[in-house]
């Protein structure tokens, strides 16, 4: 499977829309956080939120919670956020607001994770997982954020919130099933480099040891070898004397392979925004009864409907086709997302104070 490119430019506007926005659209580590494993058999306890002033009404009165502290009680677990009653608009920003935080990360190591990105010539030489992770990956970073990205879908595709959180969990996914294979593989090199390394400390340990015998038992020249240890500038007589061969270059080698990082899945700005537009698109299929064409969602994302197409393919094939999401994992990305909002929000206006106590 060929690796597939993205074009230089993403057109955003949509064609015959009155009401369409003229946003210009160039194109182009961190995973996203795992959610609370599955509650005790004990019944949670539901918390029906109603918007975003909710969450931070909550995180301010309830202090040591998870909703404001990243290490929250115990009973904490035990603690459910129901987001359904939410506006969509709100359950978007807490999205964009995560998304943003992971790829603003994933960006400080995008030249680490990228440098090795095979040219688009040698397609033929890569698996066909890899050919369906770099097809997301753009040249360059859109001007458009994460924000305005789901924004501008949500009003031209409209769609429910379900479809916006989905996003996440696929996300997990791939990361998952691409990820895994490159990892035990370097799980493999270091415990290769480890033994290696324990191996060649024990080498001098052992050389060392037999220096100290020969030390206690020194053992005269024959005549033979006395000329060729004085013209070597030996002294007679010690262990230096004897003839000793120069030590054999190392056989090793053989050239450590780095793992090429390009391989792994990798959030970050430069594919987050097709990964976006290829997740609501099949994931609008599958959740709601009220779809829209693949041109639609092409023209509103910004991208040939032929690139779109292709896309969408990847995105099904690196999540082995299984879009359907389980109520709990559903319910529990959404407690992680509301208490990711609600630490956000408390941190921003510990920051805020900081900065008041400073002035």
């Amino acid at each position: 499977m060929a690796a597939s490119r993205s074009t230089d430019a993403m057109d955003t506007t949509p064609q015959n829309d009155p009401q369409a926005h003229n946003i210009s659209m160039s194109s182009s580590t961190i995973s996203l956080p795992a959610p609370h494993p599955s509650p005790s058999p004990a019944s949670p306890q539901r918390v029906q939120v109603r918007d975003l002033s909710h969450i931070q009404s909550l995180a301010s009165s309830r202090p040591g919670s998870s909703l404001s502290s990243r290490a929250g009680s115990r009973r904490d677990l035990n603690v459910q956020y129901e987001i359904s009653s939410m506006p969509i608009e709100h359950i978007i920003e807490m999205v964009a607001g995560l998304l943003t935080k992971i790829t603003s990360t994933n960006d400080m190591q995008h030249e680490h994770l990228h440098r090795q990105m095979p040219p688009p010539d040698s397609s033929a030489s890569i698996s066909p997982q890899t050919s369906s992770v770099l097809a997301f990956h753009g040249k360059n970073v859109p001007s458009i954020t994460i924000l305005s990205y789901l924004n501008r879908i949500n009003k031209y595709c409209p769609t429910s919130y379900e479809v916006f959180l989905s996003l996440l969990v696929y996300f997990d996914r791939m990361t998952e099933k691409v990820n895994s294979g490159p990892i035990q593989s370097l799980r493999e090199q270091n415990q290769s480099k480890s033994q290696e390394q324990l191996h060649n400390e024990d080498g001098p340990r052992m050389e060392d040891s037999k220096k100290a015998e020969t030390a206690q038992t020194v053992t005269p020249p024959a005549s033979g070898d006395l000329n060729t240890a004085e013209q070597r500038g030996a002294i007679p007589g010690t262990p230096h004397s004897r003839y000793q061969e120069s030590p054999p270059a190392s056989s090793s080698s053989a050239q450590d392979h780095d793992l090429n990082l390009s391989h792994f899945f990798v959030v970050d700005s430069f594919n987050i925004h097709r990964l976006v537009i290829a997740g609501v698109t099949c994931a609008s299929k599958f959740f709601s009864d009220i779809f829209y064409t693949n041109s639609r969602y092409a023209k509103v994302g910004g991208l040939p409907l032929p690139e779109l197409n292709h896309l969408e393919l990847q995105f099904l094939l690196l999540n082995d086709f299984r879009l359907s999401v389980p109520v709990e994992e559903l319910e529990a990305y959404g407690t992680m997302l509301v208490e990711f909002y609600a630490r956000e929000v408390v941190d921003a206006e510990k920051n805020t104070n900081m900065e008041t106590e400073t002035n």
